[in-house]
C-alpha cells in the first residue's frame, strides 16, 4: 500500500513540475516568431499557445456581390508551444488556392515541417480552395523559419503578376 501511495504522489509531481516547466512562449521569443513570420501574433490563454493569424488580404471572396471578411475563415494561421522534449511545438494550417498546393508543400517539407492533412476548404462552385496543416517540432526560430519559407512560396507562386481572377455567377476570386 505505501508504494502506491508513493508511486502516485510520484506522478503527480511530475505532472505539476512538467505543466509548469512548459509554461507560455517567453516575450523574446515571440518578438522573434512576429519578426519571421511577417505577423503579428498573441499569446491564447484558453489553449496555451503563441497564435500567429495571416489573412489572404492580397484575396476576397465576393459571393453575391457581397464581400467576404477574411476572418471567416480565408486565412493562414501558425501556433506554438513549449514541448517536453524539444523545444517547440508547432501547428499550424495554410490556406491555397489549386496552383499553389505542389510548391507551397515542397517547401514545407523542405522547411522541416510535417505535411498532415490536405483537403478542399470550398463550399462554392469556383476557385478550389485547399487548407495544407503542418506541424513539426524544433526551435521556435527554425519553426518559424520553416512556416515562412510557405508563406514566400505562396507569394512566389501567386505574387504580383499572377493576374488571377475567376469568375462564377455568384463568387469571385479576387487577387490584386
Amino acid at each position: 500500500m505505501p508504494r502506491i501511495f508513493v508511486n502516485s504522489q510520484l506522478c503527480i509531481l511530475i505532472a505539476l513540475f512538467s505543466t509548469v516547466l512548459m509554461g507560455e512562449v517567453p516575450q523574446h521569443v515571440r518578438v522573434s516568431i512576429d519578426r519571421i513570420t511577417g505577423g503579428q501574433g498573441a499569446y491564447v490563454p484558453d489553449d496555451e499557445v503563441y497564435k500567429v493569424v495571416l489573412p489572404r488580404e492580397e484575396a476576397t471572396i465576393v459571393w453575391d456581390y457581397q464581400t467576404l471578411s477574411p476572418n471567416l475563415g480565408l486565412n493562414s494561421w501558425v501556433a506554438f508551444k513549449p514541448a517536453i522534449h524539444k523545444q517547440a511545438i508547432l501547428t499550424g494550417q495554410l490556406l491555397l488556392l489549386d496552383d499553389e498546393v505542389d510548391s507551397v508543400m515542397s517547401a514545407a517539407l523542405n522547411g522541416g515541417l510535417n505535411v498532415t492533412g490536405l483537403a478542399s476548404s470550398s463550399v462554392f462552385d469556383g476557385p478550389h480552395l485547399h487548407t495544407l496543416d503542418v506541424n513539426a517540432t524544433g526551435t521556435f526560430e527554425d519553426l518559424a523559419a520553416g512556416f515562412r519559407k510557405c508563406l514566400q512560396e505562396v507569394k512566389q507562386v501567386g505574387g504580383p503578376g499572377a493576374g488571377r481572377t475567376e469568375l462564377h455567377p455568384t463568387c469571385q476570386w479576387r487577387v490584386q
